[in-house]
């Protein structure tokens, strides 16, 4: 997941556009809860697993849809604190495999 974090340089397609607020943070929000998803049942699933994978495409679509939005930044902090949390006990691994 740390790759992804670093990968972006804050704009993708390489235009801006002027999204409105309510669209950012939608798709922050859906990125929270699927983040949250993976941080709880994660552990219940084997790496290998159907459902984790499509668990992280969603992260990763949802992070995508996020830098489209000019939300990056809150994205990027969205997964760093999940890997912070992922370091402090939590055993479940990386979000992107």
């Amino acid at each position: 997941m740390s790759n992804l974090i670093s990968q972006d340089n804050g704009k993708r397609n390489g235009h801006n556009t002027g999204t409105p607020q309510y669209l950012q943070r939608f798709f922050l929000e859906r990125l929270r809860r699927l983040v949250a998803i993976r941080r709880e049942r994660g552990p219940l699933f084997d790496v290998g697993d159907f459902d984790l994978r499509l668990l992280d495409k969603a992260v990763y679509s949802t992070f995508c849809d996020c830098l489209d939005l000019d939300s990056g930044a809150e994205a990027r902090a969205i997964l760093r604190h999940e890997i912070a949390g992922a370091g402090s006990g939590n055993t479940e691994g990386d979000l992107a495999n």
